[in-house]
């Protein structure tokens, strides 16, 4: 048995003596006490029949858990670098000795919450001293847009002079929604300046492009 387990006493039977030295096989009428198995270890369990006992042991075991499996992955399985990880819809199944489970929802943790690393991840779960994991596929938040911040400290040239771009400052937009200012890394076109007139210069950055004018 495990422990707050019922007694049950089928295919449980007496021998009753008689003093004329006959015997009789009693299998009902009997009653049983403890009926409810409280106590882990071996436990004696008294019988009565009219107004003699006997007794018999029981193993009765502590029910612990066994093993914790995923039982629903959370909502959201992909992200972004440098996101945390968000548990929403995760559920565990916690397996016991005695062939029952549970459903936990709540009082786990997992680790890493900080997804900082492009590629597929490993989250490990843990829920008292077992532990079971997950996988989310974590993405490289891609530029989907820049514009010019500001512009460089110099717009004015001489036919001839080379652009200098000290002072340009880009906004840069990212497929997560995040943003970030930038002041290198970027390229421009023209960067000798051979026309009289406005002109319009062409910044890069990543596949994208802006533009300010000289």
């Amino acid at each position: 048995y495990y422990v707050g387990e019922a007694l049950d006493s089928s295919g449980l039977s007496l021998i009753e003596y008689y003093s004329d030295g006959s015997t009789k096989t009693i299998t009902s009428g009997f009653t049983c006490s403890p009926t409810t198995l409280n106590n882990e270890g071996v436990q004696t369990i008294t019988v009565y029949y009219g107004d003699k006992s006997t007794s018999f042991a029981v193993t009765v075991e502590e029910v612990t858990a066994i093993e914790i499996l995923v039982g629903s992955r959370p909502d959201r399985i992909e992200y972004f670098v440098g996101e945390t990880l968000d548990t929403s819809g995760l559920s565990l199944i916690e397996n016991y000795n005695d062939g029952n489970q549970k459903t936990i929802t709540s009082g786990f943790i997992c680790n890493p919450t900080t997804l900082d690393s492009a590629g597929t991840q490993t989250i490990t779960v843990s829920y008292g001293d077992k532990s079971t994991s997950f996988i989310v596929t974590v993405k490289e938040a891609a530029v989907t847009e820049i514009s010019v911040q500001n512009n460089p400290n110099k717009t004015e040239y001489f036919v001839g002079e080379t652009l200098n771009t000290t002072g340009l400052s880009l906004k840069v937009t990212y497929s997560d929604g995040s943003t970030k200012t930038i002041t290198s890394g970027f390229t421009c076109s023209p960067t000798t300046l051979n026309k009289v007139g406005a002109q319009t210069i062409t910044v890069s950055y990543s596949g994208r492009t802006a533009s300010f004018n000289v």
